[in-house]
């Protein structure tokens, strides 16, 4: 009796896929150009005559922070002397999510959905297994993020964009 033959058959493996935050840029790779390289970049990109309909892609991450500068951080508030911390600059794209939360939701829920997001689990985590939280406490942290973030610079460039529309 012979045996049936098996088929063999190769698997092709993808890459897993991973949030852009979880992304961690690699040791040595930069990604930072000088303020010259970036005058040329615009100016060779500003060269380009464009048909009607046509766009230039955006190119993230050649503006803004350079190198290894830190994002400054703004304390919120500290717990058992452990200071707790945002970006004083949020991202545009919190900006923007804030925004469409707003429209869907109202106001209020976008707020306090932009709240939890900024601040982040950890700290969370902190305020609930805390038993010296007051809901005051929770009141000003919060109040603390909306100033922080209403007054960010990126927040005003956002709402100061003309209407795509």
């Amino acid at each position: 009796m012979s045996t049936p033959a098996v088929k063999k058959t190769t698997v092709k493996k993808t890459a897993v896929k991973r949030s852009p935050r979880a992304a961690k840029p690699t040791a040595g790779a930069s990604t930072a150009i000088s303020e010259e390289e970036f005058a040329a970049l615009r100016e060779d990109l500003g060269e380009q005559e464009l048909a009607p309909g046509e766009i230039r892609p955006v190119i993230i991450g050649k503006r803004g922070r350079r190198g290894d500068v830190p994002v400054a951080m703004v304390t919120l508030f500290e717990l058992d002397d452990v200071p707790y911390q945002i970006p004083r600059n949020p991202s545009a794209a919190l900006v923007l999510s804030w925004l469409l939360d707003a429209q869907k939701a109202g106001t209020a829920n976008a707020n306090f959905k932009m709240g939890v997001e900024l601040l982040g689990e950890e700290p969370l985590n902190a305020l609930k297994a805390s038993p010296e939280v007051e809901p005051e406490d929770l009141a000003d942290i919060f109040s603390n993020i909306g100033t922080v973030f209403f007054s960010s610079e990126n927040y005003q460039k956002v709402m100061a964009a003309p209407d795509p529309s």
